[in-house]
């Protein structure tokens, strides 16, 4: 692969990288004839497809007709082998968060000299129906006269479908986001309550709402008072301060009827100490919902603290894909609208890779309206472009209860379907936390999931129904319940273990049959196979299992074979002639069973004895290697898709990537705030995806 110094495109030569975000890298490059120096932004994506091109071209183009003083120029775009570019004008003195590190207070000459001109560029935008969410320090560039430009208008609606922020992208954006936009409702506006919060921290050294972590700032934004500018910064006038605190309402409806007139309020407040007009009366807002039923209220009643805290979360998550969006049309139809076309969201240009770099937060099983709810599965789409996420409500039963399914895009959030009929296993000391809840079909078209509908058996294992994975529609629901589903590697048909049930003949609750292997046609749902293989747990030695025993089964890739984590061993059959291949009894010790997964190669196991991962041989049950990396147990694991490495996770809220060979720990992923409760890796292994037991989502670079 090429060197960076050595890449072209188009026109221009790339000498060296500026910045690294979430969606795109910066470079310094020379144009090869005129030999003049740009900046250049490479995005994250690639665009084959001629509609999706002509897409990036029509909006390109737009940002090209931005022209003020204060904007940072798009000079030229294109797109070369695939990878879409942007030139822009070179700011060589960098941007103000380098003039003004954290905790610098700028004298209030200058911080009205900066509001004056970033609200003059904003009110230019919003004159031409955009905003642009996502302003703060670094995306205010100095140039060589050191006025202001202000950077990242329409970068990332070019790129809708590609990679979102870091998560200290993510934590930068929300200190200046509005309480709007956490809930996903940006709006002019909100360009103005960033602003309002980057003045206060230039008048003062520091940001009006801050925290160490996402959630506890953006909780901040949405219900905590503005604190007291004047005592921060005593030299600061009380019309100043009013001024500001009018720009920072929580309603925007509160707030000045325009970025400009802010600016200009600000400014005569500050020069003529002029106290602002009494904000306007409160207006109802269209978009407020109706009193929710009774029974809602009743509900909204149970939320714990912690739950409120994950909505925010998913609030949070969902507004931080959004506010990447760098800016909005607010009329006309929108560019680069939902594409059913999927690209793989790789980085174009070789740059060093870096283990653990969060690249999106997502928390939308968090805004439910449940009061606890516990994730089961994560699962990426085989074109790596979409998630599914499912887990369901933390109850007293292991049966199936109510939880809830969503697929989304990758790396933007960006909302595909929601099933409310998902169920899991809602005691979270249950062990299905590496259970496969949902799966999706080898051409990704299709959902097969556990659920709660209603169907013709009476096994008190979980139901299954197939989805359209593009509207959520239900295409199947056979009579047959299932603890451990799969597709065929072809697609054509569905395995279970569990139980079918003829719906002709339907057996008194008292002959119903839990441990059958149940082959389904996937499109007609008829019955290929019913075998029932009750023998393989009961073999020697005796009362392996028994009905409602607690066990962990997990299908192989080509479902010959079937891993059955029971009671003290795990159990490896071959589900085509009922025998027991091997028993691998670990350490002797009964674990709680969370954690199980194949080798791709399906020759080796890896399974969880309470905070050691063990891996055995498939073949004849031999111990291999003990990983003892976590301090609590571990309830989560998954291999690498090139079986080289393994990933795992628990209750000490570390994610662990070591080498499946060696045991050599490789990187460890702290960011999560709960138990982690599953992972997925990626097919082309860059990404994994982890969720926690609060409910939240992180995708992080795996390599």
């Amino acid at each position: 692969m090429r060197t960076i110094t050595e890449q072209q495109l188009g026109n221009y030569r790339l000498l060296h990288l500026l910045d690294s975000g979430g969606f795109a890298d910066v470079y310094l490059a020379e144009h090869t004839y005129l030999k003049m120096l740009h900046a250049v932004k490479v995005l994250h994506m690639y665009l084959f497809d001629q509609e999706e091109q002509q897409r990036f071209l029509d909006e390109a183009r737009i940002l090209a007709r931005l022209n003020h003083q204060h904007i940072i120029q798009v000079k030229d775009f294109g797109i070369e082998n695939g990878i879409p570019f942007l030139v822009m004008s070179y700011a060589p003195q960098g941007n103000l968060r380098k003039r003004h590190p954290e905790g610098s207070r700028v004298p209030c000459e200058t911080a009205l000299r900066y509001v004056k001109q970033v609200a003059a560029a904003l009110q230019y935008a919003h004159d031409q129906h955009l905003i642009h969410r996502d302003l703060k320090p670094e995306n205010l560039l100095l140039d060589a006269n050191g006025e202001l430009l202000l950077s990242d208008f329409g970068i990332a609606i070019v790129a809708r479908s590609s990679h979102s922020q870091s998560v200290q992208d993510v934590v930068g954006t929300a200190t200046y986001m509005s309480p709007e936009q956490l809930k996903g409702r940006p709006r002019p506006a909100s360009d103005q309550y960033a602003l309002a919060t980057l003045a206060y921290e230039w008048l003062c050294g520091v940001p009006p709402f801050d925290g160490p972590t996402y959630l506890e700032i953006a909780k901040k934004h949405l219900s905590a008072p503005v604190p007291a500018l004047s005592e921060k910064a005593p030299d600061i006038s009380p019309a100043v301060e009013a001024v500001m605190n009018r720009a920072l309402a929580k309603d925007y409806h509160q707030r000045f009827e325009s970025i400009q007139a802010f600016a200009d309020t600000l400014e005569r407040a500050s020069r003529c100490n002029t106290m602002p007009e009494p904000a306007p009366a409160r207006q109802a807002e269209s978009e407020q919902s109706l009193d929710p039923p009774p029974e809602q209220h009743r509900e909204e009643r149970r939320r714990s603290r912690r739950f409120m805290l994950a909505m925010l979360g998913a609030a949070g998550a969902l507004a931080a894909g959004g506010s990447y969006l760098g800016w909005r049309a607010l009329s006309g139809a929108s560019p680069l609208s939902q594409s059913s076309k999927h690209q793989q969201a790789s980085s174009p240009v070789s740059t060093t890779g870096t283990i653990g770099k969060t690249v999106y937060i997502y928390g939308g099983l968090s805004n439910t309206g449940i009061q606890s709810f516990q994730l089961d599965t994560l699962a990426w789409s085989p074109d790596g472009t979409r998630i599914l996420s499912a887990g369901s409500v933390a109850g007293e039963s292991a049966f199936p209860i109510f939880g809830k399914l969503t697929e989304w895009h990758a790396f933007t959030g960006e909302h595909i379907l929601t099933s409310d009929t998902y169920s899991g296993a809602g005691n979270p000391t249950y062990p299905y936390g590496n259970r496969k809840g949902v799966t999706w079909s080898p051409d990704g078209t299709r959902i097969l999931a556990t659920t709660t509908t209603d169907v013709t058996s009476n096994s008190v294992s979980f139901g299954v129904h197939i989805l359209d994975a593009a509207t959520g529609n239900v295409l199947l629901t056979p009579p047959a319940g299932s603890i451990a589903q799969d597709w065929s590697p072809d697609g054509k048909s569905i395995i279970l273990l569990g139980g079918y049930t003829d719906p002709n003949n339907i057996p008194p609750p008292s002959q119903a049959k839990d441990r059958h292997i149940v082959i389904l046609d996937a499109t007609t749902g008829q019955l290929i196979l019913n075998h029932d293989v009750a023998s393989m747990n009961t073999i020697d030695p005796p009362a392996l299992w028994t009905p409602g025993a607690v066990d962990l089964d997990v299908w192989a890739p080509s479902n010959r074979y079937l891993a059955s984590f029971l009671n003290s061993s795990v159990n490896i059959w071959d589900t085509s002639n009922t025998q027991l291949i091997s028993r691998y009894h670990g350490d002797g010790s009964v674990p709680q069973k969370f954690a199980l997964d194949w080798s791709p190669d399906e020759q080796h196991i890896a399974s969880g004895w309470g905070s050691a991962v063990h891996i055995s041989t498939v073949l004849t049950g031999e111990h291999v290697l003990t990983y003892q990396g976590h301090t609590q147990t571990v309830r989560t694991v998954a291999w690498s898709p090139d079986g080289s490495r393994i990933a795992s996770g628990g209750e000490d809220g570390t994610i662990q990537i070591w080498e499946a060979a060696t045991g050599k720990l490789i990187a460890t992923y702290r960011e999560h705030n709960a138990n982690v409760l599953t992972l997925a890796w990626s097919a082309d292994r860059s990404y994994i995806v982890s969720g926690s037991a609060d409910g939240m989502v992180y995708i992080w670079t795996a390599k």
